[in-house]
Protein backbone atom coordinates (compact mmCIF):
# COMPACT_ATOMS: atom_id res chain seq x y z
CA UNK A 1 0.00 0.00 0.00
CA UNK A 2 2.91 2.33 0.48
CA UNK A 3 4.54 1.65 -2.58
CA UNK A 4 1.32 2.48 -4.33
CA UNK A 5 0.53 5.87 -2.40
CA UNK A 6 3.94 6.60 -3.17
CA UNK A 7 3.53 6.06 -7.10
CA UNK A 8 0.25 7.77 -7.27
CA UNK A 9 2.40 10.98 -5.33
CA UNK A 10 4.98 11.10 -7.83
CA UNK A 11 2.67 10.93 -10.54
CA UNK A 12 0.63 13.73 -9.24
CA UNK A 13 3.68 15.93 -8.84
CA UNK A 14 4.57 15.30 -12.09
CA UNK A 15 1.39 16.15 -13.50
CA UNK A 16 1.08 19.16 -11.15
CA UNK A 17 4.94 20.29 -12.81
CA UNK A 18 4.09 19.55 -16.20
CA UNK A 19 0.56 22.03 -16.24
CA UNK A 20 2.79 24.69 -14.47
CA UNK A 21 5.42 24.18 -17.64
CA UNK A 22 2.50 24.53 -19.80
CA UNK A 23 0.91 27.79 -17.95
CA UNK A 24 3.94 29.58 -17.96
CA UNK A 25 4.85 28.98 -21.81
CA UNK A 26 1.12 30.24 -22.70
CA UNK A 27 1.75 33.16 -19.82
CA UNK A 28 5.48 33.57 -22.10
CA UNK A 29 3.54 33.70 -25.27
CA UNK A 30 0.91 36.25 -24.36
CA UNK A 31 3.69 38.47 -23.36
CA UNK A 32 3.10 37.92 -19.13
CA UNK A 33 6.60 37.41 -19.02
CA UNK A 34 6.70 38.08 -15.15
CA UNK A 35 4.43 35.36 -14.51
CA UNK A 36 5.85 32.76 -16.70
CA UNK A 37 9.63 32.93 -15.08
CA UNK A 38 7.64 33.22 -11.78
CA UNK A 39 5.72 29.86 -12.83
CA UNK A 40 8.58 28.40 -14.14
CA UNK A 41 11.64 28.67 -11.85
CA UNK A 42 10.63 26.85 -8.78
CA UNK A 43 10.04 23.93 -11.60
CA UNK A 44 13.23 24.10 -12.97
CA UNK A 45 14.86 23.85 -8.99
CA UNK A 46 12.77 20.81 -8.47
CA UNK A 47 13.01 18.67 -11.62
CA UNK A 48 15.17 15.67 -12.09
CA UNK A 49 17.35 14.96 -15.09
CA UNK A 50 15.43 14.02 -17.94
CA UNK A 51 13.29 14.62 -20.45
CA UNK A 52 10.40 17.15 -18.55
CA UNK A 53 13.30 18.75 -17.22
CA UNK A 54 14.75 19.29 -20.98
CA UNK A 55 10.95 20.68 -21.74
CA UNK A 56 11.41 23.18 -18.78
CA UNK A 57 15.19 24.19 -19.57
CA UNK A 58 13.79 24.49 -23.63
CA UNK A 59 10.92 27.50 -21.89
CA UNK A 60 13.71 28.93 -20.12
CA UNK A 61 16.20 29.58 -22.94
CA UNK A 62 13.90 31.30 -24.74
CA UNK A 63 12.85 33.74 -22.39
CA UNK A 64 16.27 34.53 -22.29
CA UNK A 65 16.38 35.00 -26.13
CA UNK A 66 13.53 37.53 -25.37
CA UNK A 67 15.21 38.73 -22.99
CA UNK A 68 18.78 39.48 -25.46
CA UNK A 69 20.70 36.54 -23.34
CA UNK A 70 21.44 34.15 -26.90
CA UNK A 71 24.91 33.09 -25.20
CA UNK A 72 22.86 32.38 -21.92
CA UNK A 73 20.37 30.73 -23.61
CA UNK A 74 22.92 28.63 -26.14
CA UNK A 75 24.21 27.05 -22.59
CA UNK A 76 20.79 26.48 -21.52
CA UNK A 77 19.84 24.59 -24.13
CA UNK A 78 23.33 22.39 -24.50
CA UNK A 79 21.89 20.67 -21.28
CA UNK A 80 18.73 20.18 -22.35
CA UNK A 81 20.51 18.28 -24.69
CA UNK A 82 22.02 15.92 -22.19
CA UNK A 83 18.38 15.84 -20.53
CA UNK A 84 16.70 14.80 -23.99
CA UNK A 85 19.22 11.80 -25.31
CA UNK A 86 16.06 9.07 -24.85
CA UNK A 87 13.77 11.38 -26.57
CA UNK A 88 13.80 11.73 -30.05
CA UNK A 89 10.98 14.19 -30.77
CA UNK A 90 12.51 16.69 -28.24
CA UNK A 91 15.81 15.94 -28.96
CA UNK A 92 14.92 18.08 -32.69
CA UNK A 93 13.33 20.42 -31.01
CA UNK A 94 16.15 21.70 -29.17
CA UNK A 95 18.38 21.31 -31.97
CA UNK A 96 16.34 23.55 -34.13
CA UNK A 97 16.26 26.13 -31.14
CA UNK A 98 19.73 25.81 -30.73
CA UNK A 99 20.74 26.19 -34.57
CA UNK A 100 18.52 29.68 -34.24
CA UNK A 101 20.25 30.66 -31.14
CA UNK A 102 23.69 29.70 -32.37
CA UNK A 103 23.11 32.00 -35.63
CA UNK A 104 22.03 35.03 -33.76
CA UNK A 105 25.53 34.99 -31.85
CA UNK A 106 27.27 34.81 -34.89
CA UNK A 107 28.58 30.91 -34.81
CA UNK A 108 27.32 29.89 -38.23
CA UNK A 109 28.96 26.20 -38.48
CA UNK A 110 27.52 25.03 -35.31
CA UNK A 111 24.18 26.92 -36.84
CA UNK A 112 24.43 24.15 -39.49
CA UNK A 113 25.62 21.32 -38.00
CA UNK A 114 22.71 21.65 -35.50
CA UNK A 115 20.09 22.18 -38.22
CA UNK A 116 21.61 19.43 -40.48
CA UNK A 117 21.21 16.76 -37.51
CA UNK A 118 18.03 18.18 -36.34
CA UNK A 119 16.74 17.53 -40.42
CA UNK A 120 18.87 13.81 -39.65
CA UNK A 121 16.39 13.03 -36.84
CA UNK A 122 13.05 14.24 -37.99
CA UNK A 123 13.66 12.54 -41.18
CA UNK A 124 13.36 9.56 -38.91
CA UNK A 125 10.03 10.23 -37.35
CA UNK A 126 6.54 10.56 -38.37
CA UNK A 127 6.11 14.14 -36.79
CA UNK A 128 4.64 16.42 -39.40
CA UNK A 129 5.16 19.59 -37.34
CA UNK A 130 8.58 18.59 -36.33
CA UNK A 131 9.84 17.74 -39.65
CA UNK A 132 8.23 21.40 -40.83
CA UNK A 133 9.99 23.21 -38.12
CA UNK A 134 13.41 21.55 -38.88
CA UNK A 135 13.10 21.98 -42.42
CA UNK A 136 12.50 25.67 -41.74
CA UNK A 137 15.63 26.30 -39.79
CA UNK A 138 17.25 24.69 -42.87
CA UNK A 139 16.09 27.28 -45.14
CA UNK A 140 17.03 29.96 -42.87
CA UNK A 141 20.72 29.12 -42.16
CA UNK A 142 21.34 27.84 -45.29
CA UNK A 143 20.03 31.43 -46.77
CA UNK A 144 21.94 33.23 -43.93
CA UNK A 145 25.41 31.12 -44.87
CA UNK A 146 25.34 32.38 -48.54
CA UNK A 147 23.99 29.33 -50.22
CA UNK A 148 21.04 30.26 -51.45
CA UNK A 149 17.36 29.15 -50.88
CA UNK A 150 16.75 25.69 -50.51
CA UNK A 151 13.37 25.27 -52.35
CA UNK A 152 12.61 22.10 -51.78
CA UNK A 153 12.87 22.19 -48.57
CA UNK A 154 10.99 25.33 -47.72
CA UNK A 155 8.34 24.07 -49.78
CA UNK A 156 8.16 20.79 -47.64
CA UNK A 157 8.10 22.83 -44.61
CA UNK A 158 4.82 24.43 -45.48
CA UNK A 159 3.36 21.78 -46.75
CA UNK A 160 3.89 20.00 -43.37
CA UNK A 161 3.33 23.35 -41.49
CA UNK A 162 0.76 23.23 -38.50
CA UNK A 163 -0.38 26.44 -37.90
CA UNK A 164 -1.74 25.39 -34.72
CA UNK A 165 1.47 24.47 -32.85
CA UNK A 166 2.88 26.00 -30.10
CA UNK A 167 5.87 27.11 -32.61
CA UNK A 168 8.16 29.96 -31.90
CA UNK A 169 7.56 32.35 -34.76
CA UNK A 170 10.88 32.42 -36.20
CA UNK A 171 10.77 28.39 -36.59
CA UNK A 172 7.59 28.48 -38.50
CA UNK A 173 7.14 27.92 -41.93
CA UNK A 174 5.42 30.61 -42.81
CA UNK A 175 7.39 33.32 -41.32
CA UNK A 176 10.42 31.55 -43.20
CA UNK A 177 8.40 32.18 -46.03
CA UNK A 178 7.81 35.70 -45.67
CA UNK A 179 11.74 35.98 -45.09
CA UNK A 180 13.10 34.35 -47.81
CA UNK A 181 10.24 36.41 -50.36
CA UNK A 182 11.86 39.96 -48.42
CA UNK A 183 15.37 38.63 -48.87
CA UNK A 184 14.99 37.31 -52.45
CA UNK A 185 13.43 41.17 -53.59
CA UNK A 186 9.74 39.62 -53.78
CA UNK A 187 8.55 42.22 -51.64
CA UNK A 188 4.63 42.47 -52.64
CA UNK A 189 4.31 38.97 -52.11
CA UNK A 190 6.28 39.29 -48.55
CA UNK A 191 4.17 41.48 -47.04
CA UNK A 192 1.30 39.51 -48.07
CA UNK A 193 2.60 36.40 -46.47
CA UNK A 194 4.46 38.52 -43.17
CA UNK A 195 0.85 40.06 -42.75
CA UNK A 196 -0.91 36.73 -42.78
CA UNK A 197 1.69 35.67 -39.80
CA UNK A 198 0.94 38.93 -38.43
CA UNK A 199 -2.81 38.42 -38.31
CA UNK A 200 -2.14 34.48 -36.84
CA UNK A 201 -0.39 35.81 -33.77
CA UNK A 202 -3.09 38.16 -33.15
CA UNK A 203 -5.82 35.67 -33.28
CA UNK A 204 -4.02 33.76 -31.05
CA UNK A 205 -2.90 36.15 -28.63
CA UNK A 206 0.87 35.39 -29.05
CA UNK A 207 1.64 39.21 -28.40
CA UNK A 208 5.26 38.71 -27.14
CA UNK A 209 5.78 36.83 -30.48
CA UNK A 210 4.80 39.82 -32.31
CA UNK A 211 7.88 42.31 -31.91
CA UNK A 212 10.02 39.44 -34.57
CA UNK A 213 7.55 39.85 -36.99
CA UNK A 214 7.22 44.34 -36.48
CA UNK A 215 11.03 44.25 -37.13
CA UNK A 216 10.83 42.15 -40.33
CA UNK A 217 7.45 44.26 -41.36
CA UNK A 218 9.31 47.34 -41.01
CA UNK A 219 12.05 46.11 -43.25
CA UNK A 220 9.70 44.97 -45.63
CA UNK A 221 8.27 48.50 -46.20
CA UNK A 222 11.03 50.32 -45.99
CA UNK A 223 12.54 48.56 -49.23
CA UNK A 224 8.80 48.88 -50.22
CA UNK A 225 9.37 52.69 -50.03
CA UNK A 226 6.11 52.91 -47.94
CA UNK A 227 8.15 54.96 -45.57
CA UNK A 228 4.22 55.87 -43.93
CA UNK A 229 3.36 52.58 -43.27
CA UNK A 230 7.17 52.01 -41.81
CA UNK A 231 6.31 54.67 -39.51
CA UNK A 232 2.99 53.12 -38.47
CA UNK A 233 4.60 49.89 -37.47
CA UNK A 234 7.36 51.74 -35.59
CA UNK A 235 5.24 53.86 -33.28
CA UNK A 236 2.93 50.20 -33.08
CA UNK A 237 6.03 48.12 -32.17
CA UNK A 238 6.99 51.15 -29.30
CA UNK A 239 4.00 50.92 -27.60
CA UNK A 240 4.18 47.33 -27.80
CA UNK A 241 7.67 47.36 -26.10
CA UNK A 242 6.15 49.63 -23.51
CA UNK A 243 3.39 47.53 -22.75
CA UNK A 244 5.64 43.85 -22.72
CA UNK A 245 7.52 45.63 -20.49
CA UNK A 246 11.14 43.58 -21.07
CA UNK A 247 14.63 45.13 -22.35
CA UNK A 248 14.63 42.75 -25.40
CA UNK A 249 11.35 44.15 -26.88
CA UNK A 250 12.72 47.46 -26.57
CA UNK A 251 15.82 47.26 -28.42
CA UNK A 252 13.66 45.56 -31.11
CA UNK A 253 11.19 48.32 -31.28
CA UNK A 254 14.35 51.61 -30.93
CA UNK A 255 15.83 49.63 -33.97
CA UNK A 256 12.56 49.80 -36.15
CA UNK A 257 12.41 53.24 -35.08
CA UNK A 258 15.63 54.23 -36.10
CA UNK A 259 15.80 52.66 -39.05
CA UNK A 260 12.79 54.51 -40.08
CA UNK A 261 13.93 57.47 -39.01
CA UNK A 262 16.90 57.36 -40.94
CA UNK A 263 15.08 56.45 -44.03
CA UNK A 264 13.05 59.67 -43.46
CA UNK A 265 15.93 61.72 -42.94
CA UNK A 266 15.43 62.50 -39.40
CA UNK A 267 19.34 62.06 -38.23
CA UNK A 268 18.51 63.49 -35.05
CA UNK A 269 15.69 61.02 -34.17
CA UNK A 270 17.50 57.87 -35.61
CA UNK A 271 20.56 58.57 -33.51
CA UNK A 272 18.25 58.91 -30.30
CA UNK A 273 16.69 55.62 -30.93
CA UNK A 274 20.23 53.81 -31.88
Amino acid sequence: MRSEVTSSTIRSKSSITARRIRSARYHFHAGNYGHARALLEPCLRELQPGPMRATALVLHAEMRMYHSSFAQAADILQRALKDAESDRALLVQILVLLSFVCANIGEYDRSLRHASRALTLSDGLNVPALSSRACAMWVTVNFVCGQGVDMPRLQRALELEDRYTDTPVPLRASAVNALVLAWTGRLDEARAQVSFVRNRCIERGEYGQLMFIDLHTTLIEVWRGDLTEAAQIAKDAMERADQLGCDHALVIANAIAAVVAAYAGGEQEARAHA
